[in-house]
């Protein structure tokens, strides 16, 4: 058996394959599958293979089945993450040498039940033996006996030696009283008298669906179980007195719609979940609704009648108006229409890596909604996604988004930045209109087409960056509805801006090339070319468009910048990419001349400073190089006759020219990082 080193996250090698069981695991099967998180090892295994997982760098934990009797040589050398080894059965027969060799330093192995042959120490790892004892019951487990130091978390497991664990013994766990959580098997049926009495230490237990019977007196002086899940419907067997001596606040919490149980349950309140989910064809579970009187923060189960969480279904928390945070599980991959739409008071929600569509009006008016990241699995933002979050003052959007729906960001007013990713293409109907807090907005050079009204409102937007060429579709280029022309006149537009349409701009003595893009943006908003874009007019929008000083020239898969324009004031910041290339260069007198410029900053991308690259730039007092550039050539700042300050943040570069800083001020100084210092004056000059 092999696997591509490009699987990803959590495998499951299945038990048979073209109606053979699987028994081995080969040489190098999984060598190099860096991105796998978690692997499930049938238990038909018999032997493992030398360097099998070697270098699984992001594997934290393995489990060996019972029947393995052969591990190769150096088969986990590598895993750097790998913190976790349960041996599911005796000592294997046959091992490789340096079967650990690289794993993490706090690795250890964990035991079985009852298994045998390991000692203290395994292959260099300490062994953490169980501390649990079993019976066999026919095909089934019971267990009988937890010693009573452990301190720890545990798990139960849910097959010991290939046999399901369906029971927990009479008294199996009494007097634990330092275990802090247990996870029982999934298949446990019964739970016998007095089990968990006086583990003193449990704040919460999770009782599966399968449990039918549950003992006297189970949970009796667990003074600390605050926190009782229940899987499944009320079991048919109930024992007298299970949760006497509990906390005092402690409750009975129901997973979704679970049946049988009262307002109490042996005496406690019982919590309803407020969801109900219907099961899809994709074979997971979505979240169809969530009662409107729920509060507070809200945890959506990962499993629900063991099944995976999916889908958050159309309008699942519509006018959930009390919910204040809520978690996605990992298992979701759809957030559905609607699906949030009205969760005023909802100030937190994490979106997890699993996510690949968020559907129209899903947060709409989530208004106490402050930042939200979009995982780079998503690739599209629906329509009205987040319209009118007044609160969101943050939000990331990945690369991996190629589509903004219409008005997603509509009447976001405490945006104050965006990034909009690389990849978008289109920017669509009302985007970001009333975003009255944007100041600045960048517009990546895959953009293609800019919807009417894209922008209109943003009444805080003074500066428009655009990344490349014109786009090909802007703002109503073609006139869909010519027999708009009777439905206002000029000044009554102006005097009740929400009647421009974004069909019927013509109506209010617009051009159709664009303006309603950007009305009633700042009045001092302008667009900023980025070099070596093409296609502007003076205008664009019906702003002012102020090209790049900058002239560049692509070489390879980088640019060098060969020009300013002379006539360039104030400050000016370098880009650090180009037409998506990296600048890495400053030509021969690419900046000579330009006498007006007070500062430049120079990017980090930068390797090499050309000769005279800033000859005569008379207004420049301080200037700071990179510590990537690696060459500077001759006379780079000949005639810089008020620089003072040459900034070093690197080591000295490899390659230096001659006169480097001839006609500077007469007291300037070369600081090298960290603090300022002239040690290398005479060098560099």
């Amino acid at each position: 058996m092999s696997c591509e080193t490009s699987a990803a996250e959590t495998l499951i090698i299945p038990a048979i394959i073209a109606r053979k069981p699987v028994t081995s695991i080969g040489d190098s099967a999984f060598a190099g599958c860096s991105a796998l998180t978690a692997i499930t090892i049938p238990d038909n295994v018999t032997s493992i293979g030398d360097e099998a997982f070697r270098d699984c760098t992001a594997l934290t934990s393995i489990t060996i089945p019972h029947n393995v009797t052969s591990i190769g040589d150096e088969a986990f050398r590598g895993c750097t993450n790998l913190e976790h080894i349960n041996m599911l059965g005796n000592t294997p027969l046959t091992l490789g040498s340096n079967l650990f060799n690289g794993i993490h330093t706090d690795a250890k192995v964990y035991l079985a039940p009852m298994v045998t042959g390991y000692g203290d120490i395994f292959k260099g790892l300490d062994v953490i033996p169980s501390p649990l004892t079993y019976a066999m019951n026919g095909d089934t487990i019971t267990i009988e006996n937890c010693e009573p130091s452990v301190a720890m978390t545990l798990i139960i497991p849910d097959t010991i030696s290939g046999k399901p664990v369906t029971s927990i013994g009479d008294n199996a766990f009494e007097s634990c009283p330092n275990l802090t959580s247990i996870t029982l098997p999934a298949d446990v049926t019964s739970i016998g008298d007095y089990a968990f009495k006086g583990c003193s230490g449990l704040t919460s237990i999770t009782i599966p669906d399968s449990v039918t019977s549950i003992g006297k007196n189970a949970f009796e002086n667990c003074i600390s179980l605050e926190h009782i899940s229940m899987l499944g419907n009320i079991p048919t067997t109930l024992g007298s007195n299970l949760f006497n001596g509990v906390h005092a606040e402690a409750k009975v919490y129901l997973a979704p719609m679970v049946t049988g149980y009262e307002n109490t349950f042996s005496h406690l309140d019982v919590i309803p979940s407020p969801l109900t989910y219907t099961l899809l064809a994709n074979g997971g579970v979505g979240i169809a609704d969530c009662e409107t009187s729920a509060t507070g923060p809200l945890l959506i189960p990962a499993i629900i009648a063991r099944k995976s969480v999916t889908d958050i279904n159309y309008e699942a928390f519509k006018y959930c108006t009390e919910l204040t945070s809520i978690t996605i599980p990992d298992s979701v991959t759809s957030i559905g229409d609607s699906a949030f739409m009205y969760c005023y008071k909802l100030t937190s929600i994490k979106i997890p890596d699993s996510v690949t569509y968020i559907g129209s009006q899903a947060f709409k008016d989530c208004s106490d909604l402050t930042s939200i990241t979009i995982p780079d699995s998503v690739t599209t933002i629906g329509d009205e996604a987040f319209k009118n979050c007044t609160g969101l003052t943050k939000i990331t959007i990945p690369n991996s988004v190629t589509s903004i729906g219409d008005a997603a960001f509509k009447n976001c007013t405490g945006l104050t930045s965006i990034k909009i990713p690389d990849g978008v293409t289109d920017i669509s109907y009302e985007a970001f209109k009333d975003c009255s807090g944007l100041t600045s907005i960048t517009i990546p050079d895959s953009v293609t087409s800019i919807a009417t009204q894209a922008f209109i409102g943003c009444s805080g937007l003074t500066s428009i960056t655009m990344l490349g060429n014109i786009p090909a579709a802007v703002d109503g280029a073609t006139d869909q509805h010519a027999d708009c022309s009777g439905w206002a006149a000029i000044g009554e537009c102006e005097a009740n801006p929400e009647w421009m349409n974004q069909f019927c701009a013509r109506s209010c003595g617009r051009s159709p090339a664009g303006t309603a893009v950007f009305n009633y943006v700042h009045a001092e908003a302008k667009v900023y070319l980025a070099p070596m874009v093409t296609g502007y007019e003076d205008t664009f929008g019906g702003l002012e468009v102020i090209p790049s000083p900058l002239t560049g020239a692509i070489d390879g898969d980088t640019v060098t910048i060969v020009s300013c324009d002379t006539s360039t004031t104030g400050a000016l910041i370098i880009p650090a990419i180009i037409a998506r290339k990296p600048m890495t260069s400053i030509g021969n007198g690419a900046f000579w001349k330009c006498t007006a410029l007070t500062s430049i900053t120079i990017p980090d991308s930068v390797t090499s400073i050309g000769d005279e690259a800033f000859r005569d730039c008379t207004g420049l007092t301080s200037i700071t190089i990179p510590d990537n550039v690696i060459s500077i050539g001759d006379e780079p700042f000949k005639g810089c006759t008020k620089l003072e300050h040459i900034n070093m943040l690197g080591n000295i570069p490899q390659t230096l020219g001659s006169n480097l800083f001839n006609g500077v001020h007469p007291d300037a100084v070369v600081c090298v990082q960290p603090g300022c210092a002239t040690l290398l004056w005479s060098r560099l000059r």
